[in-house]
């Protein structure tokens, strides 16, 4: 597991409530994570026990890709002439868009 200090900066985390916010690509896809929260508990227990701290283990997975085929999704096309698809608009939504992308098409 990666220690999530490892991955994040204080402020890359917010907080609202109870509630923990990540931003989008703060942990990458298919990996085993371990957060750590602690609580100041001095108000309550004074210092002789100033922090109370929990372990959680989080798995990330990775998102399904996106084809996006330009021009829509049915075509007239000729038997015998060439055909040329425009998947340019594909993504991976766990890759920052304009990031190296590599891509295998095939017909069924």
């Amino acid at each position: 597991p990666v220690p999530w200090s490892a991955v994040l900066t204080r402020g890359a985390v917010t907080t609202t409530g109870r509630d923990l916010y990540l931003p989008p690509g703060a942990l990458t896809a298919s990996r085993e994570y371990v957060l750590q929260f602690k609580a100041d508990m001095r108000s309550a227990y004074g210092n002789d026990r100033p922090y109370f701290a929990v372990n959680l283990t989080v798995q990330t997975l990775a998102s399904p890709l996106v084809a996006v085929i330009g021009g829509g999704a049915v075509r007239d096309v000729r038997a015998g002439e060439p055909y040329q698809l425009d998947g340019s608009g594909s993504y991976d939504p766990d890759v920052a868009r304009g990031g190296e992308a590599a891509w295998l098409w095939s017909c069924e």
